[in-house]
């Protein structure tokens, strides 16, 4: 939890001095390089990574059913995960940064993970804004990061174990290994699943595991 919190302390640097950043954690597996150049055309300040993602579901049904699966999911709990996130270099984003700091970095006993206090802080800013700081309402705009952005957090079956999503690994940019039990054994299986898919796309492809 602590070390969570210097991801915030980092960005706020980056940003105030004027530079757009994409952030992802050290369990993230980089299938490809992120599309930055996208992310800067879109209206937004901030993308973030979902938190939990029905993969299964997704590919079976289509884009329409995964988009109102999210909205749904995020309606009753915010399904945001800082993993991966992209930052819009501006003073809306570095004013948020702030708030999240001020109100977020206490480890007594304890610290608890950023990325809770970070989402709070984004709805504070939009709605009531932050009278102990001064900070009046102002608009700050989020979206979700593609799926391909993906989460290894799932609320039905082991993406790792399913062929209907490992049949889909050729189109992940990334992979973050959060709910994952053995995080870099499970990165590196990750990779060898997905180029089996790749060269010799075939069930078999979840069985494979990286070379120790």
């Amino acid at each position: 939890g602590r070390f969570t919190w210097m991801k915030q302390k980092i960005t706020l640097g980056i940003v105030a001095s004027g530079v757009n950043l994409f952030m992802f954690d050290a369990d993230v597996v980089l299938f490809d390089v992120p599309d930055t150049k996208s992310m800067l055309s879109k209206p937004v300040d901030v993308l973030y990574q979902i938190d939990y993602m029905d993969y299964h579901g997704a590919y079976l049904n289509g884009p329409d059913w995964t988009k109102n699966y999210l909205d749904e999911v995020h309606e009753h709990e915010s399904n945001f995960n800082s993993g991966q996130m992209w930052y819009k270099a501006s003073k809306r984003v570095s004013t948020w940064l702030q708030m999240s700091l001020a109100h977020g970095v206490q480890c007594a006993p304890s610290c608890g993970l950023e990325q809770n206090v970070l989402y709070e802080a984004s709805r504070m800013a939009s709605t009531t804004g932050d009278e102990s700081l001064g900070v009046e309402p102002f608009e700050l705009t989020l979206d979700r990061l593609p799926i391909t952005y993906a989460t290894h957090c799932s609320r039905t079956t082991d993406m790792m174990n399913d062929w209907e999503v490992v049949s889909h690994f050729p189109e992940f940019i990334t992979l973050h290994m959060c709910c994952a039990g053995s995080k870099y054994i499970g990165m590196g299986n990750a990779l060898a699943k997905r180029k089996c898919s790749i060269e010799t796309p075939n069930p078999n492809c979840i069985d494979v595991r990286a070379s120790a």
